[in-house]
């Protein structure tokens, strides 16, 4: 039996035909966080500038607000910039250098709709790492391919690519 894939994309990845991880997502990620980040940087920038005039020049709501853009703007790109550009990354380098393919099952699936219409599948699996250490998780991924079709039943065979017991995925 063909392991199923939770992502589709990773067919040339268990074929060996191609490495793990592509770029795209993050790059749009970090083109997406760093406009965030340098607006919350310029807001920054204004806010000392205002705060060292002599303090009967000091005008404190325009201070406040700066100071408003710079939390938004500086943590909002700061977060975005760590949760979708970095960890991202250090998972895929780690999965490129260190990866190996591992057989693992489904324990059980299900569908999610989303907010915008997408069909989330959702799915529990479970694969024994090559320290001997059974691990389980869940991973979901749009599939709106499989819109009209069941999920995959329980045991259908999945393939992980597996750096060590912190750095795995579900193809």
């Amino acid at each position: 039996m063909q392991p199923f894939l939770l992502d589709p994309k990773n067919a040339a990845v268990v074929t060996r035909q191609k490495p793990y991880g592509s770029g795209k997502f993050m790059l749009f990620m970090l083109l997406f966080s760093l406009p965030f980040l340098f607006v919350g940087c310029g807001a920054l920038g204004f806010l000392l500038r205002d705060v060292g005039q002599a303090e009967s020049q000091t005008d404190w709501n325009s201070v406040s607000i700066q100071l408003a853009f710079v939390i938004l703007f500086g943590l909002f790109g700061s977060l975005a910039l760590y949760f979708f550009v970095l960890r991202p990354w250090r998972l895929a380098k780690a999965l490129r250098e260190r990866g190996q393919m591992l057989p693992g099952q489904i324990i059980n699936a299900r569908f999610e709709k989303d907010s915008d219409g997408d069909w989330n599948l959702v799915i529990n699996y479970q694969f024994v790492s090559p320290q001997g250490i059974g691990i389980t998780k869940t991973q979901s991924h749009i599939r709106n391919d499989l819109r009209n079709t069941p999920p995959p039943p329980a045991n259908t065979p999945v393939v992980v690519m597996y750096a060590d017991d912190r750095n795995f995925t579900v193809l």
